[in-house]
């Protein structure tokens, strides 16, 4: 365990932009069984969210609100313990509200059955930087593999945290701009023509909570302070094009 401990934590420090690590840390949750994960840091206000969910899925989960109502942030955040999440566990919190438990039942037609919390800073109605580790198997199979390897999982999530802080600190030169996905792009380039929140959705047919949701995520991940400063920066990158 020690051995394997050393080796991703090597795999993380070489890592050069956050996508790479991202993949990484993905890649090594995957290797031990673990295939959907949500990773959510922040402020409530400016909450990223990192995940290897399909984008439609992410995007879904933004037009639905279901932040506002989503039972991990509620209930799995509040403290440092492990909570056990997905559908599989629905039985075991039966203190969920019938829209809490929707946003558990879609999760797991993303294939998102059985998975645990891991928590760095406790969410204080404010701030929160937290994992939401899930599995395509079963609870059973999920349990026999955390009766062994639950430390080395939770390993990954905190240096993973750790290195990720890192290269999401401000700046266009770690690569953190070709994170940007299409729908960024796209709205970061109808904002450079002119267009306000509530056109851009008109246009492309999304709830303005979506919209915002996608350029605020294109300003953190290029270090822009304001949406004026993300369309500079990604003009200069060659990121959109007018």
């Amino acid at each position: 365990m020690h051995r394997q401990r050393e080796h991703i934590i090597e795999q993380m420090e070489k890592q050069q932009s956050a996508r790479q690590l991202w993949q990484c840390l993905f890649r090594s949750f995957s290797d031990e069984g673990f295939d959907r994960i949500i990773h959510l840091s922040g402020t409530t206000r400016r909450m990223q969210i990192v995940s290897n969910f399909d984008a439609s899925w992410n995007e879904y989960y933004v037009e639905k609100g279901f932040m506002e109502r989503d039972p991990f942030l509620r209930y799995c955040t509040t403290s440092y313990r492990t909570v056990r999440t997905g559908i599989d566990h629905i039985r075991e919190h039966p203190y969920l509200n019938d829209a809490e438990m929707q946003v558990i039942e879609e999760a797991s037609e993303c294939g998102f059955r059985s998975g645990f919390s891991s928590t760095l800073q406790r969410f204080d109605g404010n701030q929160v930087n937290a994992w939401n580790i899930g599995s395509h198997l079963s609870a059973a199979e999920v349990t026999r593999i955390l009766q062994e390897k639950l430390p080395y999982l939770q390993m990954i999530s905190y240096y993973g945290s750790m290195f990720a802080s890192n290269l999401h600190a401000p700046a266009a030169d770690n690569d953190n701009s070709r994170l940007l996905t299409a729908r960024e792009r796209r709205c970061l380039e109808l904002s450079a023509c002119g267009l306000r929140t509530r056109d851009i959705a008109d246009l492309l047919k999304r709830s303005e909570a979506t919209v915002e949701f996608h350029l605020r995520n294109a300003r953190e991940k290029l270090g822009a302070r304001t949406r004026e400063h993300a369309i500079y920066l990604a003009i200069k990158l060659e990121l959109i094009s007018l």
